[in-house]
């Protein structure tokens, strides 16, 4: 019994060899990976990649987009055709340096695929999927950490701290 459920096992790894990337999907699309979490540590585009499949017996047309932060993500193909069946990867390009974050370092949106069918219908309805992205901003040139500035309100803290212990001891004599 243990046997087989070791083999079994071994087959799905050869057969899928990344088990723990898990795609994201609606009624009409397939997309992976599901999520994103990504650290950027230069100015140099990030590029990565997204499949999407159309597991439908109709032809879709696929669009795909960026919530928020458009100057920031962009695609090599933000609409395109599949066939039933067929499946496409996608390149997501983040450019860092349409950034604008002064108050914080990390942003988050979700890139956004729709699924329409081809073929012209009474009703016709698009699917969707969002797939969650999370960009962490480090060691950019301008978005340094201040060191200085933490350092010195250190020191403040401490000089506070060594002034009241001070007056605290004057009053026990």
């Amino acid at each position: 019994m243990y046997k087989v459920t070791i083999i079994a096992a071994i087959i799905r790894l050869m057969l899928n060899p990344c088990p723990f990337i898990l795609p994201a999907s609606a009624a009409g699309i397939e997309a992976s990976p599901a999520k994103f979490e990504l650290s950027i540590n230069s100015e140099k585009p990030l590029t990565e990649q997204i499949t999407i499949a159309n597991p439908t017996a109709d032809v879709q047309v696929f669009e795909i987009y960026a919530d928020d932060f458009p100057d920031i993500f962009k695609f090599n193909l933000a609409s395109f055709t599949l066939e039933s069946g067929a499946r496409k990867t996608v390149q997501m390009t983040i450019i860092p340096q349409g950034a604008k974050l002064s108050d914080s370092q990390t942003m988050a949106t979700t890139i956004s695929i729709l699924g329409t069918p081809l073929a012209e219908t009474r009703f016709q309805a698009s699917t969707g999927v969002k797939i969650p992205i999370r960009v962490t901003l480090a060691n950019l040139p301008g978005k340094k950490t201040p060191y200085l500035q933490i350092g010195l309100v250190l020191l403040a803290f401490v000089m506070v701290a060594l002034v009241s212990a001070r007056r605290g001891l004057r009053g026990l004599q």
